[in-house]
């Protein structure tokens, strides 16, 4: 696991791993923090479903079948079911808006990706 440094130019993986059968992800955007779950397996039409019911930081702010994991611009990961949240809320930091924001250490995000999987896992999503 490779510490979050904010402010950083690039986008770059932080830490990938399987927890409990479910790939995740962490992600820098330089600005914040963003962490994935790959739902794998799952028939289309999960990309229209609504997944407030899982609790996480900031709620769930993507659904896609793609993840751009580097600095191409192209889609690393595809066709498959993945949802992710971020680390850019009102209380948290983000360069020039909230400077005293608080910054997530890649242990903590990691905790909240196992918290995730962990209530798929109880919901059966």
């Amino acid at each position: 696991m490779e510490p979050m440094i904010y402010r950083e130019a690039s986008r770059k993986v932080l830490a990938t791993e399987e927890y409990k059968g479910f790939r995740w992800w962490i992600i820098s955007l330089g600005t914040h923090p963003c962490a994935y779950v790959e739902l794998a397996n799952r028939p289309k039409e999960y990309i229209k479903k609504d997944f407030s019911e899982i609790s996480i930081h900031g709620g769930i702010t993507y659904v896609g079948n793609d993840l751009w994991l580097e600095e191409s611009g192209k889609s690393s990961i595809k066709n498959t079911l993945i949802i992710g949240w971020d680390y850019a809320h009102c209380l948290d930091f983000y360069p020039h808006i909230n400077d005293d924001g608080r910054r997530y250490p890649t242990e903590e995000i990691f905790e909240d990706v196992k918290s995730c999987i962990e209530q798929i896992i109880n919901l059966n999503l």
